[in-house]
């Protein structure tokens, strides 16, 4: 495969890569591989090119675009040619050459599979090619406007077929945990909770399926005033009635089904900087990466896995621990190995048999797990497979070194990035006044906020997204503070009134007006809010505003709170 186009666009073999990183060669490329072997009029160029403000001379600006594009081709050892036609122009290509041709011939070949095992062996594959948003990087508000929407109706239309496929192979089980997902995601789109309710009721969790019936029935009356479709109403009927015959029932007797690779992970993103990060952790089979909230600790870890997707063909699934029990996190990887497709009608209550029942399922198997936002290594180490040709990334605020001491986890902090690469996201002087921290550079980059902005009294208002204040600094840094322990958060508000970057333990004694100090201040670093470069301490500027904040209600003082030794 030369280009890939389904994610970020990517030419050339995988063992040797090819970058154009000029935008409008790009944005050309891009375009003409949108329409492969189909001529490109010259306006829809231009237009997808500029958005409606082309050069003077846009023709001869293609032109030149397009000969330059060649070269890179040419260069590239590509089998691709870039042709005029008429006045446009046209990417010649194999079809096998291009993820999307690629995609398109599998979905071909599931139109004319004679059975419904074949059908979606081919449909999943299909979908194995997508890696993310398509033309993730290509800087064309046209192309994500017009193309990218139509491609992603178009996978949504496949997976909806793979999903009805394996319901007719009775794989009612496995597919409860993506529909969950799935509903999630596309709300509204009342076919995914048709299959949803029908795996539910076929699993044998009949309240499930009515109550995601009556889920969906709230949202259609409250968002939209209508009721759900005549098929789902039909569903519900026949689930109250204990019917059987139900949507994407099988037609034939099947066998349990074998192991069915699947790709969990959220779509990747374009990192800036940390190559170092990510050339230190590829070589590991298990790390964790930890650093403070907003620091970009689920963006790296999701980029590794995307890259070492290839290693582990079994599968490459994602789950985010929070604050849930490894009861119910070992029953959702188990769903999700298929356990309950070979006989196992029930899960064991214990969550000891359900540690040694996973073990057992990923016996030998070679799977990619990415566990984001683990509070504890005794959160985690019940879900570690225990053969070696599987590799886990754990993600965590806190260093978590009980898995570097139990399980021989690779611990790696991550740091906010480096001023140069922040200054390729916003202006230095922003860059410096967000601490560099990658969330924050996010949300000012995006409001276009200026240093100006940043220097006057209240910067953590400038760190927000207007009308979702669940995108914020102040968000990201909440659930690490709710997180500690009383004495903790009292002394994390007082620190923050220290103006000085750093701070000695005698400072920090005396901020708290407590001997405690040392303990409090060891805490802080264990929940991954505080760090330590040899006798001094280090709170992140921005962190320290939002500590500062706690302490103050609307600006009333508070008083001091008790700090036990």
């Amino acid at each position: 495969m030369e280009f890939r186009a389904l994610g970020p666009l990517e030419i050339g073999p995988p063992h040797r890569r090819v970058r154009i990183d000029a935008a409008k060669h790009r944005i050309l490329l891009a375009a003409l591989l949108a329409r492969a072997n189909e001529p490109v009029p010259l306006p829809d160029l231009v237009e997808m090119m500029w958005d409606g403000q082309p050069p003077g001379h846009p023709r001869a600006a293609v032109q030149t675009y397009a000969a330059r594009l060649r070269q890179a081709l040419r260069e590239a050892g590509s089998s691709a040619q870039v042709l005029s036609q008429g006045s446009g122009y046209l990417l010649a290509i194999a079809e096998g050459k291009t993820d999307l041709g690629q995609f398109a011939a599998l979905v071909e070949a599931a139109d004319t599979a004679t059975d419904p095992a074949a059908e979606a062996d081919a449909l999943r594959r299909a979908l194995a090619l997508w890696r993310g948003e398509p033309f993730a990087d290509v800087p064309s508000p046209v192309l994500h406007r017009e193309v990218v929407p139509r491609l992603r109706e178009w996978q949504l239309e496949v997976l909806q077929r793979r999903i009805e496929a394996d319901l007719r192979l009775g794989r009612h089980a496995d597919l409860v945990t993506e529909l969950r997902e799935l509903t999630d995601r596309f709300p509204l789109r009342e076919k995914l909770w048709l299959y949803l309710m029908s795996a539910l009721h076929r699993s044998g969790r009949r309240a499930e399926a009515l109550e995601a019936f009556r889920t969906l029935h709230r949202r259609l009356t409250t968002e939209l005033g209508i009721e759900p479709a005549a098929e789902l109403a039909e569903l519900h009927l026949a689930i109250l009635n204990g019917e059987h015959v139900l949507t994407g029932e099988p037609t034939e007797t099947v066998q349990p089904p074998g192991w069915h690779p699947q790709c969990r992970l959220p779509s990747d993103v374009d990192l800036v900087g940390r190559e170092a990060d990510v050339a230190a952790l590829l070589p590991a089979r298990l790390s964790v990466i930890s650093g403070l909230p907003g620091v970009g600790k689920t963006a790296l870890a999701l980029h590794l896995a995307h890259r070492l997707r290839p290693e582990y063909p079994d599968g490459q699934w994602y789950v985010r621990l929070g604050d849930r029990a490894p009861a119910d996190l070992l029953a959702e990887l188990l769903r999700t190995a298929g356990t309950s497709a070979f006989g196992v009608a029930a899960l064991p209550d214990s969550a000891h048999e359900r540690e040694g029942l996973l073990r057992a399922r990923l016996a030998d198997r070679r799977i990619l797990l990415v566990l984001d936002d683990a509070t504890s290594a005794g959160q985690v180490m019940p879900l570690l497979p225990g053969t070696p040709g599987c590799a886990v990334i754990v993600t965590s605020r806190a260093p978590l070194t009980g898995l570097t001491v139990l399980a021989g986890a690779q611990p790696h902090r991550l740091g906010p990035l480096a001023p140069r690469d922040a200054a390729r996201i916003v202006p230095p002087d922003v860059a410096r006044l967000c601490g560099y921290l990658p969330l924050a550079l996010r949300i000012a980059a995006a409001r276009g906020v200026t240093a100006a902005e940043l220097a006057r009294p209240g910067r953590l208002d400038q760190l927000s997204t207007p009308g979702e204040p669940e995108i914020s600094v102040r968000a990201a840094f909440a659930p690490a503070y709710r997180a500690l322990p009383p004495d903790q958060r009292a002394a994390l508000a007082l620190l923050g009134g220290i103006p000085a970057a750093d701070f000695t333990v005698d400072q920090a004694e005396a901020a708290l007006g407590t001997p405690a100090a040392a303990r409090l201040l060891g805490g802080l670093i264990a929940s991954g809010l505080l760090d330590r470069d040899g006798h001094r301490y280090r709170l992140h500027p921005l962190l320290r505003l939002y500590a500062a904040e706690q302490s103050t209600p609307d600006g009333c003082p508070m008083p001091r709170p008790v700090l036990v030794a």
